[in-house]
C-alpha cells in the first residue's frame, strides 16, 4: 500500500467537516490502516469477508445519524501487572481508525518534542535516548538532579468532561465532536475512564497530558521535560529547582487535570550516587542495566510475535536490541 492509499483524505485542519471526513473511500482507507497486523484474527475475517456490504452499512449510519458504539469484549493480560483490556467490535475499530488519523493531523503539530507516546517517530527507545543523553550532558557539569513522576491509574481516571473541553478548543465541527464525544463515553464509569486497547485511547489520553506538557515547558519553564504515556521525567543540575517543579507538576495534575501523582509514585534521585529507572532501564549515570522484568517482558511478547509472524516482529526486536534487552535472554523458537 502506498503512502497516499494509506493516508485519511480529510484533515486540512482548518477546514475539518464531517461530510469530509466520513466518505466511502476515507472509510476504506481506514480499514486498511486498521488491518494491518490483524488479519488472523477471526472477527476481522468475518468482517473482511463481506467487506463491501460492511463498509456501505457502515457508512450509511454515520452519515444518517444511525451510528451507535456497541459493546467492549474484556480479557486481562499479566505483563509487569495485571492491565483490564477492552476490545469493540470491528466496526467500531474501523470508525476508531478514521477518527484516529484525523485527530493526528490536527494535534500532532502542537505536541511538545519530548512527548513520545503513540506518535510517529516517537516511542519508548528514543524517550530513553533523549533521557540519556541529558543525563549524560548534565552529568559533565555535576550531579543530575531528577524528578520521576507516574500518574495513578490514568487511563482509568481521565475525566469526560475535561478531555470533551480539550477536544472542543480545537475540532470545531459538531458532528465530528458528537462522535468523539459518542466513543469517549461508550466506556467508563461516571464519566470517568478511556478503555485500555482502542486506538482512540492513545490519542485522547495524549490530547489530556498535553495540557501538563505544555504547563511544565512553558509555565514551569522546564527546559528538560519528557513523558510516555503517564511517565514524566525532569532532569536538571540543581536539587532545589527539582523538589520545586516536581511538586509543581505534581499540583497541576491533581488540580487541573483531576488526577493523582501519589507520594509512592513520585521520586527524586540524583546520579551519580543513586540510581533512576527509565522506563525499564536503569542508570547510576555510568553504567545501564535492564530490569529483570523488562528482560522477561520483552522475550515474551517477542517469543508471541515470532510465533504469529506478524509485521510487527522485526520493529519490536530492533527496539528492545536498541538497548541490549534481550542479549543473553533465552527464547523458546
Amino acid at each position: 500500500m502506498s503512502g497516499v492509499e494509506a493516508k485519511i483524505e480529510s484533515c486540512d485542519v482548518e477546514g475539518i467537516s464531517f461530510e469530509k471526513l466520513i466518505t466511502r473511500e476515507n472509510l476504506l482507507r481506514a480499514w486498511r490502516l486498521f488491518l494491518r497486523g490483524k488479519s488472523r484474527q477471526p472477527a476481522v475475517r468475518r468482517f473482511w469477508l463481506h467487506l463491501e456490504r460492511n463498509l456501505t452499512a457502515l457508512y450509511h449510519d454515520l452519515i444518517n445519524n444511525g451510528y451507535t458504539h456497541g459493546a467492549y469484549k474484556h480479557f486481562t493480560v499479566n505483563d509487569t501487572k495485571r492491565r483490564d483490556i477492552y476490545v469493540a467490535r470491528v466496526r467500531d475499530r474501523v470508525v476508531h481508525q478514521l477518527l484516529a488519523s484525523c485527530i493526528e493531523e490536527i494535534y500532532q503539530p502542537i505536541f511538545i518534542p519530548h512527548s513520545f507516546a503513540a506518535q510517529k517517530g516517537k516511542g519508548v527507545t528514543a524517550a530513553r535516548r533523549y533521557a540519556f543523553d541529558v543525563i549524560s550532558s548534565i552529568q559533565k557539569q555535576g550531579h543530575v538532579w531528577i524528578g520521576k513522576m507516574d500518574v495513578e491509574k490514568y487511563f482509568a481516571n481521565i475525566d469526560h468532561g475535561i478531555l470533551l473541553n480539550l477536544l472542543s478548543r480545537r475540532v470545531k465541527d459538531a458532528k465530528i465532536l458528537n462522535l468523539c464525544e459518542m466513543i469517549i463515553n461508550s466506556f467508563g464509569n461516571d464519566r470517568h475512564g478511556l478503555p485500555l486497547g482502542n486506538l482512540t485511547s492513545q490519542w485522547f489520553a495524549n490530547i489530556y497530558l498535553h495540557e501538563l506538557d505544555w504547563h511544565a515547558r512553558h509555565t514551569l519553564d522546564i527546559r528538560h521535560y519528557m513523558r510516555y504515556n503517564d511517565d514524566v521525567l525532569m532532569m536538571c543540575s540543581k536539587e532545589v529547582e527539582a523538589r520545586q517543579r516536581t511538586e509543581a507538576i505534581v499540583k497541576f495534575v491533581n488540580e487541573k487535570l483531576r488526577l493523582t501523582i501519589p507520594e509512592c509514585k513520585t521520586e527524586i534521585v540524583s546520579v551519580p550516587g543513586s540510581s533512576v529507572d527509565v522506563l525499564g532501564i536503569g542508570t547510576d549515570g555510568f553504567k545501564r542495566w535492564v530490569r529483570i522484568a523488562t528482560a522477561k517482558r520483552a522475550a515474551r511478547l517477542l517469543d508471541q510475535k515470532y510465533e504469529r509472524q506478524t509485521p510487527e516482529f522485526l520493529d519490536t526486536a530492533c527496539s528492545y536490541l536498541g538497548y541490549g534487552i534481550i542479549s543473553d535472554v533465552a527464547f523458546s523458537f
